[in-house]
């Protein structure tokens, strides 16, 4: 009687190679089931790219038990990683280029948003420029320099009258209130001018009294030298030896 296990119908006692060839089928079936283009979007195309990974790595964990089984298990192992990064490669550029097309499309969405503000306001800009202009525009217009002014015909057609009192002409401005006109003083340049008068004035009193100890300084000097140089007293002509 040969007995079989309940999971992988291969009879017990059989070669472990005939074990590691139905999980190599079994790997490849999946393999098979899951590389059907995914529909719906990157969600999906993640979920599809997820599971051929998931795949390969599946055929690479059933050749790894099979390696085990022959004589050149290093060989047998490195060529199955070979084809493991080989299956792996492709499904990682198809990942890479499926970020830089969803960071794309990040920053589109962005651009549009920033779009979609700058033309509101320029929308509302407008609202206001168009409010504003019929005030503008029932406002008379004023006449630019340089024009001349229209004259009515009646004023033109009246004769000017002759003048009957010639007033005096106005002197010519002081050129002191030509400057203080073309001028104006601020109370900081008022401040700052009564600060310098004063320290003028307080300079000027500090000089006088200066000249004033000086002059009094050389009078003193002047009479101690008199004092010093006062001639000796005469002797008297009659004096009795």
């Amino acid at each position: 009687m040969e007995l079989r296990s309940q999971w992988t119908d291969v009879p017990i006692g059989a070669e472990p190679k005939r074990y590691a060839s139905r999980v190599l089928m079994l790997a490849s079936l999946w393999c098979v089931s899951v590389a059907v283009p995914a529909q719906g979007g990157p969600a999906a195309e993640r979920q599809r790219l997820a599971n051929e990974s998931a795949a390969v790595e599946a055929r690479f964990k059933a050749q790894e038990v099979a390696c085990q089984q022959r004589f050149a298990v290093t060989d047998c192992v490195n060529l199955a990683k070979q084809e493991r990064r080989d299956a792996l490669a492709p499904l990682r550029r198809q990942s890479a280029a499926l970020d830089d097309a969803q960071r794309k499309q990040r920053a589109a969405e962005r651009r549009e948003a920033i779009g979609q503000k700058l033309e509101g306001a320029q929308t509302r800009e407008r609202e206001i420029v168009l409010r504003g202009a019929p005030a503008a525009a029932s406002a008379p217009a004023a006449p630019l320099s340089g024009e001349a002014t229209e004259v009515p015909a009646e004023s033109a057609a009246t004769p000017a009258r002759p003048i009957r009192e010639a007033k005096p002409p106005k002197p010519p401005p002081s050129p002191r209130a030509t400057r203080t006109a073309a001028t104006p003083a601020s109370a900081a340049d008022r401040r700052a001018r009564g600060a310098e008068a004063q320290a003028r004035a307080a300079a000027r009193v500090q000089a006088a009294q200066e000249r004033r100890e000086a002059v009094e300084k050389r009078n003193a000097e002047r009479e101690l030298r008199g004092k010093r140089v006062s001639p000796l007293p005469v002797p008297a002509s009659g004096t009795a030896r």
